[in-house]
């Protein structure tokens, strides 16, 4: 049982598109925001990116504040919004 609360979450080229991924992991239905979610207390940083599109916007509206960007290969770091 996890009895601290991680800081920071990094989700990095995460598989979808063709890369075969059997779950998306920016799915709110799917198995890692379910286990990050089961919590009430989030990381306080998420940080994702890859090659491709699709990692400029937020994954998740709990993670809407960006501090950092960076392109090719795309890295974002959000802040929780939500307090």
């Amino acid at each position: 049982m996890i009895t601290e609360i991680p800081k920071i979450l990094c989700i990095i080229q995460d598989g979808s598109g063709f890369g075969c991924n059997w779950t998306s992991y920016t799915n709110r239905g799917q198995d890692l925001a379910q286990a990050v979610f089961l919590n009430k207390n989030l990381p306080e940083y998420l940080i994702n990116g890859g090659y491709g599109t699709g990692y400029n916007d937020p994954i998740w509206p709990e993670y809407e504040k960006k501090i950092y960007s960076k392109h090719f290969p795309h890295i974002c770091i959000w802040e929780k919004s939500i307090k």
